[in-house]
């Protein structure tokens, strides 16, 4: 069947396109094109727009207001440039962007032409704030006026958006203007009716967070990574303390929002930025003097600084930075379009990653283990931990030098969820005195798990974490278990244990012993002389020759008491 005859079978009632004319008053533009009335159908019609374009149609083609809505949706901003077609609006429709994105047509629209794009944004990543360690620095970085021209569409009326963005219809021949195509969808086109906060989430990002990832895709400078409605599938309460919208740069939590519905969704959504956290925690927040977030309520927007306290222990404070926008108005739009222009801009080399990315789930070994880093304690999703080594963590009574559980439910598939604090860095010691005091603080947790009738059987520098405070713990119990009992081997692989239990053959308190004796030869290849004579006497490989923890710990000579 002929292109144009199945464009035709797909659309009987086609509305028109339309393009603008080249400078000398002559139209190159195919005849009008009938377009799909849905998503489907219009993942049809892109391979056949290739086959109907003329040689001689070098002009991009837009598509105007009439076309219909689910055809605006998946083909809205599209170009016919060259032998390349491309779509904008597929981001907004997983379904439409896994049928397009690997298509000949989008990937030589993607990378073989040249995006007006990249240079705006490299230029408004360039200059960065001089200041922003206060509110106040934050509020006036975004007012900032946009410095450079935006390019965008020839099609694109800009007369609205005047008093915030500085846009520029048009673009140089044979150029794309992927991030001005963007702007034109998010600015043209009105909330549709909204019932529920992921409708209110979704009216939102595009002029918040598909502007940021649309930036972060066309500059590869930004390392960021998002997430929306972060919701535990497992049905865990830790649900109702995370953000319904994370922003990470470099692994580094840098804004959150909440969305809220209803008469007064935008106070509750402000009230929840500060009350879904448990304090400014040094760790997991090192190196940011403010966190950026937004609330939205219904179309209302604003965005607010959460602000460490004052003293220590003392309460948060979050502190408005923009008016309140109302997003069923395109000038507000277009306001809130700068705004989300210049965060990126703020945020982009204010931000150090500490190690600890926040309210992320990060999986691990074995399949469907992870851990979720909140601002006072790690949720962990992990093995069966027996009630006993359970007990060893929790209350009164637990062990010295070592994590503390604070809760413990088994779910339904099997595996636990542990509440785990204090909220820790995982990393080495700086130096060989640093490295003397972890030693220790091993030691005496051992001691007291062994006295118990438990050993860890995974210890290693992961497995020993530094609180804020400066004090070394031992964490991860997850492997633990009776003293004379044999690792499972889905537990700790053979690398990791004693020659004496690999294998399958039992565990002993001896095989800690050896551990830790590993932990000093991994630290640095030139330990200090006492450590190493230390670090023979705990990995010698007749187990019974190991000295115990109580007896180290008892020594009142060598590494460990003088240093």
């Amino acid at each position: 069947m002929p292109p144009y005859e199945r464009l035709f079978r797909l659309c009987p009632a086609p509305p028109v396109l339309r393009a603008p004319l080249e400078p000398d008053g002559v139209s190159t533009v195919p005849p009008p094109l009938p377009c799909s009335t849905s998503l489907l159908q219009a993942l049809e019609v892109l391979p056949l727009l290739e086959q109907v374009r003329p040689p001689s149609c070098v002009s991009p083609l837009c598509c105007v207001p009439v076309l219909p809505r689910m055809l605006r949706d998946a083909l809205r901003l599209m170009w016919i440039s060259g032998a390349a077609v491309i779509t904008h609006a597929h981001r907004t429709f997983p379904r439409v962007q896994r049928a397009v994105a690997g298509t000949p047509l989008v990937k030589r629209a993607r990378y073989e032409l040249p995006d007006a794009s990249r240079d705006f944004l490299t230029a408004l990543m360039a200059d960065l704030p001089s200041s922003l360690e206060t509110a106040a620095d934050l509020k006036s970085e975004l007012a900032r006026p946009i410095a450079h021209t935006i390019v965008v569409p020839w099609s694109f009326d800009p007369a609205f958006e005047s008093a915030f963005l500085p846009l520029e219809p048009g673009g140089h021949s044979g150029a794309v203007v992927e991030f001005g195509s963007a702007l034109q969808l998010a600015l043209s086109r009105e909330p549709r009716a909204i019932s529920s906060e992921k409708d209110f989430a979704h009216a939102a990002a595009r002029v918040t967070s598909d502007i940021w990832e649309l930036a972060d895709e066309l500059t590869g400078e930004l390392n960021m990574d998002t997430a929306r409605n972060l919701a535990d599938e497992s049905g865990a309460p830790t649900q109702t303390l995370r953000p319904d919208y994370c922003l990470w740069l470099r692994r580094a939590l840098a804004l959150k929002g909440e969305h809220r519905c209803g008469p007064d969704g935008l106070d509750v959504a402000a009230s929840d930025l500060v009350d879904k956290m448990h304090g400014w925690n040094p760790v997991t927040l090192r190196g940011l003097p403010l966190l950026p977030c937004y609330a939205l309520g219904g179309t209302m927007l604003q965005y607010y600084c959460i602000m460490p306290p004052t003293v220590p222990g003392g309460a948060l404070a979050s502190v408005a930075v923009t008016d309140v926008l109302d997003l069923s108005l395109r000038v507000k739009r277009s306001h809130a379009v700068k705004v989300a222009l210049n965060m990126l801009r703020a945020l982009r080399d204010t931000v150090h990653a500490p190690p600890l990315p926040l309210y992320k789930t990060v999986a691990r070994e074995p399949a469907g283990t992870s851990i979720t880093i909140m601002d006072d304690h790690v949720v962990k999703i992990c093995l069966p931990v027996p009630e006993a080594v359970y007990a060893c963590l929790t209350g009164p009574d637990r062990i010295p030098c070592a994590v503390s559980a604070t809760r413990r439910r088994v779910r339904d598939d099997g595996f636990v969820e542990l509440h785990i604090t204090p909220v820790c860095l995982q990393t080495t010691p700086p130096d060989a005195d640093a490295l003397r005091i972890a030693i220790l603080s091993v030691l005496k947790a051992l001691c007291e798990f062994h006295k118990r009738g438990f050993v860890h059987r995974d210890v290693r520098w992961p497995n020993v974490l530094r609180n804020a405070s400066g004090e070394w713990l031992l964490a991860d119990f997850e492997a633990a278990g009776a003293i004379g009992e044999a690792v499972p081997a889905r537990v700790v692989s053979d690398a990791h244990l004693p020659p004496e239990s690999r294998g399958g053959k039992p565990y002993g308190a001896a095989g800690d012993i050896w551990q830790v004796g590993q932990l000093l030869r991994a630290w640095h290849p030139e330990l200090p002389e006492p450590a190493r004579r230390l670090a023979e006497r705990m990995t010698v490989a007749s187990a019974p020759d190991r000295p115990s923890a109580a007896a180290l710990l008892a020594e009142e000579a060598g590494w460990l008491r003088d240093g």
